[in-house]
């Protein structure tokens, strides 16, 4: 099960079909490879002060760096790289993977 978040909505991703005998995938950057975006990743601590809003710089400090983000999704995922060779037809196991949680 994973979960996701969108539009304001938590939702469990599960298996309508069954999955491949390979397991399942579920892409985490875009077509353009850009990361996909990690809601709720960030514990500011005990010391941040919620009634004042935040400058630029105290959210980019505490967001994470793309080492820290890989680390943090290693350890909860077992993460594997598939290689796109076109953007318009993704690789077959990643297709059959993503009609099963569909």
């Amino acid at each position: 099960i994973l979960l996701a978040y969108d539009a304001g909505h938590f939702s469990a991703l599960v298996p309508c079909e069954p999955l491949p005998t390979d397991g399942a995938r579920v892409p985490l950057e875009d077509q353009a490879g850009n990361p996909m975006p990690i809601r709720f990743n960030v514990d500011p601590g005990q010391e941040f002060r919620w009634e004042i809003e935040p400058d630029q710089k105290t959210i980019n400090n505490l967001l994470p760096d793309e080492y820290q983000r890989s680390s943090m999704l290693a350890a909860y995922l077992d993460l594997e790289r598939v290689e796109c060779l076109s953007h318009s037809q993704p690789p077959e196991e990643l297709r059959r993977s993503l009609d099963a949680l569909s």
